[in-house]
């Protein structure tokens, strides 16, 4: 009885040891050099930087695309007898082609690689431009247009890959010079204009007239840089791939620096004291000190090397656990990389050892986080500057025209200079962003200067539309528009990246919630040109940029309602909002 008794006793003890130490280690955040394990995950990580190159070539190619057929689509319309509304469908049926396919994309690079579904767009990017560039008729080029929008949807790749190659603390850097090789390419697009202005030459091959004049050869030079940037991914290194050699390399350091040839192998074959040591297991840094840190009964502190028990399965490897007081985000166990989203759940088993569980989260779920307050105004925010974004640049080169008989030469040379100002002002978010100014308030920023050039743009432009208006008037208002959209552009998807961190974990794939932002995005350009073509058509353009107006009022207004939820804390001493379900 007495011995029952004592047994009992000690199962409960057991029990009791084990709540004791997970409650000591739980609030300990520096027992056994955790603070070393917090610098490790925010060491900056390095960048493969052919892959790099590559995935910023897309950009570039996208924005020398923008540069060299914005000046030139709607004279190239006019030749074979196109209109407003034609004008309209051909940079609608671009942006509605992205809607379409930016989340299939970006699925596609989620279950399979980034390499197919980039070489795959780029193709089909061929494909479009060389049909644009053979068009003879309005319906060619619109369809030319969407075929050519259906192999940029791969633009939501690129924010995908620099999130999946960097920190957060350097994300926005990246996702900085990302947009500088952008504007570059905006730059660009005009000079390569102004050379392509002087070709007009033209062949047969059998019954096929292929003409080479500054109408149509954007279409061709399109094709032709879209063909070598499929030829850099031959070089392309996933960035999964890449991580994990990374992650060996480091190993391979670790294990030849001095001072680590005590440090017990990962896992010990020939350890069968599992049953002694059922009672002192709390699993901790597995993946850097190859041992386990416990309390004894008496609350000293104990290492042992993980027994096969303590390891339940081979795919757990390298999984390091870190207390509530540091981040929650450190996983390499290929199992939480790679399905990031669920819940992971620790479990201590009757042996004493951990136990570690994923729950996958359903689509309704991943929907619901979606639909985040603070996911939900970076939506609005990247709606609006794309609505009014891409109905001004409908609008510009019909009012260059009718007010100031602008040709493609003239606005080529005024897509130069806006393309230059939105250098500059990327340059000074990256500065801004650089002196430790939050994302939100760059944003904010911007959406005060897009205001107030659309304000200016309704007092000068809000009356008839046969009304004749100075050129500086028209060059005032743009300019200052201009402001709004590369300060909030580089910030937003910055802060979206941060914050889907927040929501749904760092190891979290981001392909298809970057989808969502940009279908977002690339929504607002469908109907942006849409109206636009459509305000052309008005007598009295107050219409027309009175919806711009109210847009924008209610882009503030939910941006302010919100704005306290539109921070994420980097800051590894304090606690993630990633949590834990744990048990016995």
């Amino acid at each position: 009885m007495d011995e029952t008794s004592n047994n009992n006793n000690n199962h409960n003890s057991g029990y009791s040891y084990r709540e004791k130490s997970v409650q000591i280690i739980e609030n300990n955040s520096n027992i056994n050099n955790n603070n070393n394990e917090q610098e490790e995950i925010e060491k900056p990580k390095r960048i493969h930087i052919i892959s790099l190159i590559s995935v910023m070539a897309i950009g570039f190619i996208a924005n020398v695309e923008y540069g060299i057929v914005m000046p030139s689509i709607w004279n190239y319309l006019q030749s074979v007898g196109g209109t407003n509304h034609d004008l309209g469908m051909a940079l609608a049926g671009f942006s509605l082609a992205q809607v379409c396919f930016l989340p299939l994309i970006g699925l596609w690079a989620d279950k399979r690689t980034m390499r197919e579904s980039f070489c795959a767009s780029l193709v089909i990017g061929i494909i479009g431009n060389i049909m644009y560039a053979m068009s003879v008729h309005p319906l060619m080029i619109i369809a030319g247009r969407f075929i050519a929008g259906v192999g940029s949807s791969n633009m939501a790749l690129t924010n995908s890959y620099i999130a999946s190659v960097s920190t957060k603390e350097q994300r926005t850097k990246y996702m900085a010079k990302v947009n500088g090789i952008n504007a570059f390419g905006l730059v660009a697009g005009p000079a390569f204009n102004l050379a392509i202005n002087l070709l007009n030459k033209s062949f047969w091959i059998g019954s096929v007239h292929f003409i080479f004049d500054p109408l149509r050869s954007p279409g061709w030079l399109l094709a032709i840089l879209l063909l070598c940037c499929l030829l850099s991914f031959v070089l392309f290194k996933e960035p999964k791939e890449y991580n994990k050699q990374l992650e060996e390399e480091e190993q391979k350091e670790k294990q030849v620096t001095p001072g680590n040839e005590d440090r017990q192998p990962l896992l010990n074959n020939n350890n069968n004291n599992s049953t002694n040591n059922s009672t002192s297991g709390y699993k901790k840094s597995v993946s850097k000190y190859g041992s386990i840190s416990a309390y004894d009964v008496e609350g000293q502190l104990i290492k042992r090397s993980p027994s096969q028990r303590d390891i339940i399965n081979s795919n757990y490897l390298s999984a390091t656990i870190i207390s509530p007081h540091s981040s929650f985000s450190h996983f390499s166990s290929k199992k939480f990389s790679e399905h990031g989203t669920g819940h992971a759940s620790l479990l201590i088993n009757s042996g004493g050892a951990v136990v570690y569980s994923e729950e996958k989260e359903s689509f309704w779920s991943n929907l619901k986080k979606i639909l985040n307050s603070s996911l939900i105004t970076c939506f609005v925010i990247n709606f609006v500057q794309n609505f009014v974004f891409g109905a001004l640049e409908t609008l510009i080169t019909p009012i260059t025209q009718e007010q100031y008989n602008f040709g493609t030469l003239q606005n080529s040379l005024m897509y130069s200079i806006v393309s230059v100002e939105i250098i500059i002002f990327i340059f000074a978010t990256v500065i801004a962003s650089g002196k430790g100014i939050q994302d939100k308030f760059i944003v904010f920023f911007g959406q005060l200067f897009l205001g107030g050039g659309l304000i200016i743009l309704l007092i000068f432009f809000g009356g008839q539309a046969s009304e004749k208006v100075a050129l500086w008037k028209f060059a005032l208002g743009v300019a200052i528009t201009t402001v709004g959209i590369p300060t909030q552009n580089t910030s937003v998807y910055s802060l979206y990246s941060k914050l889907l961190n927040r929501v749904f974990g760092d190891n979290a794939d981001q392909g298809f919630q970057t989808g969502f932002m940009m279908l977002m995005g690339s929504a607002a350009r469908i109907l942006g040109p849409l109206w636009a073509g459509y305000g052309l058509e008005l007598s009295s353009r107050f219409p027309l940029f009175i919806v711009f107006i109210s847009l924008w009022v209610f882009d503030i207004f939910i941006t302010l309602l919100f704005f306290k939820k539109l921070t994420f804390i980097t800051d590894p001493t304090k606690p993630s909002t990633t949590s834990f379900a744990g048990g016995h």
